[in-house]
């Protein structure tokens, strides 16, 4: 059987993680951003089928690979989930074959009339030797980007900031001209290797309205860091109210101060038996080429 050949739409950031991975198990994968170059328009007439990582194509463009015989598979992987029960766009429901992360995004889907299979994709390297907790002060990370500062939590981090003067809170996707400037609060910008932000910090902070499966805080796990998240995860402290999320950094705080804070390897070895990389492409691809076989 010749190559599968898939075109990967959506959101750019995991889409290039997964045509990466794609290649690299023998599948002609390629990104399409929203401008096509002639060889992209090419590969697109030749491609298998569309992979969608995210419910943001918009409607026109899946009536035209409908209508082109393209078969279409969609990746559903967080917010994407909450904007399908606000608009239930009917389009997606019609001809598309539908994955999600987790069982939790799964059911919100079912609960909203779309019927989708769990598929992982996040695929996470676990470093071999985790990296020691950094010297100095305890420091807190957390992704707080400016366009939708409310919905990642910055009232819960700023309050936290101004509670734990003798904390150290970094923000990441965010260069902070909006806050309060604070001694103890330092802002990044956008991250490109977030690796270093998860070594230089002791734990990772996600006060989300609404979330997928999140490679940060994966990654946070697989470094062996403690994730305080409003969303039920394994080997993560649950805290949906800001007096949660205080009580955790406070506990958290007291064990590091008193040099009683391991590295987490419960959520090191969770992430390496459920994300590792191989695992995670066999099982996606699997999907897809069932997706090209039933229908081909």
């Amino acid at each position: 059987m010749k190559p599968a050949r898939i075109v990967v739409l959506g959101y750019e950031y995991f889409a290039k993680k997964i045509v990466s991975g794609l290649r690299l198990k023998g599948v002609e994968a390629r990104f399409l951003s929203r401008r096509f170059s002639l060889g992209d328009l090419l590969f697109l007439f030749r491609a298998d089928l569309i992979y969608c990582i995210g419910g943001r194509v918009s409607d026109w463009k899946l009536r035209i690979f409908q209508i082109s015989g393209k078969k279409i598979v969609m990746h559903w992987v967080g917010t994407d989930v909450e904007k399908f029960a606000r608009e239930k766009p009917g389009t997606f429901t019609a001809r598309c074959r539908h994955l999600t992360e987790d069982e939790q995004l799964r059911e919100e889907l079912s609960q909203n009339g779309m019927r989708a299979e769990v598929c992982p994709i996040a695929a996470i390297e676990v470093p071999e030797n985790p990296p020691r907790f950094p010297a100095g002060k305890f420091a807190v990370l957390a992704y707080v980007p400016e366009t939708r500062e409310e919905f990642y939590g910055r009232r819960i981090i700023e309050a936290l900031a101004e509670t734990f003067s003798d904390i150290v809170f970094h923000i990441c996707a965010n260069t902070g001209k909006n806050w309060r400037k604070r001694p103890n609060v330092k802002f990044f910008g956008w991250v490109k290797n977030m690796s270093e932000q998860i070594r230089a910090s002791h734990i990772l902070i996600r006060p989300t309205r609404h979330d997928g499966v999140s490679f940060m805080v994966l990654e946070a796990l697989a470094h062996g860091r403690y994730v305080i998240w409003s969303r039920p995860f394994p080997s993560c402290f649950l805290a949906t109210e800001s007096e949660e999320f205080y009580e955790y950094v406070a506990h958290l705080f007291r064990r590091w101060k008193k040099g009683e804070m391991e590295i987490n390897e419960a959520g090191r070895q969770y992430v390496k038996e459920t994300f590792e990389p191989g695992r995670v492409y066999d099982g996606l691809i699997e999907t897809l080429l069932e997706e090209r076989n039933d229908r081909g």
